[in-house]
C-alpha cells in the first residue's frame, strides 16, 4: 500500500467516526481502538526469553495460554500422576 492509499484509508476511517452521534457507538469505537492498540503492543512486547535466547512475545504467550485453557475446558489434558504412570512403562 502506498502512502497515498494509506492516507486515503485513514481519512475514510476518520470521516466515519466523525459521523457517529450516539454515545454508545463512540464507546464501542473506543473499545475497538483500545483492543487494536493492545494487540499491536502485545505483538511487539517481549515478556521473557527462551533458554536459547529467543524472545517470548506477549501475543504468542497469550495465544498458547488460551489454547491450553481451551484444552483444559474440553478435558484434553493429562495429569502429572497419569503421565508418570504411563512413562514408567517406557
Amino acid at each position: 500500500m502506498t502512502k497515498e492509499e494509506a492516507a486515503a484509508r485513514k481519512c475514510s476511517i476518520i470521516e466515519a467516526i466523525l459521523a457517529v452521534e450516539r454515545a454508545e457507538d463512540l464507546e464501542a469505537i473506543e473499545v475497538a481502538i483500545s483492543g487494536v492498540q493492545e494487540s499491536l503492543r502485545a505483538s511487539q512486547l517481549v515478556i521473557g526469553y527462551r533458554s536459547n535466547g529467543r524472545p517470548v512475545l506477549k501475543q504468542n504467550f497469550l495465544g498458547r495460554l488460551l489454547h491450553s485453557l481451551q484444552d483444559i475446558q474440553n478435558d484434553e489434558y493429562i495429569s502429572l500422576a497419569s503421565f508418570e504412570e504411563r512413562s514408567a512403562d517406557w
